[in-house]
């Protein structure tokens, strides 16, 4: 709508992206962010879930290979 602007461009993410139960570990924890602590957790084996103090918790998903 801008003109001399390129338009915005969105790229899929790979849906089928697995990673292992022991990758998934290595994040499961609690984590500070100031005077608020939230959690990361494993559920159903195979889907990380992060956990905010208030709000839903958010499903995961993995966009890279973690090296």
């Amino acid at each position: 709508m801008e003109g001399g602007i390129k338009p915005i461009e969105f790229k899929r993410i790979d849906d089928d992206f697995k990673v292992d139960k022991g990758t998934l570990n290595k994040y499961v924890g609690d984590y500070a962010i100031g005077e608020i602590v939230s959690r990361i957790y494993i559920k159903n084996d195979k889907t990380l879930f992060l956990f905010v103090p208030g709000q839903p918790e958010y499903e995961l998903a993995p966009r890279r290979r973690h090296f």
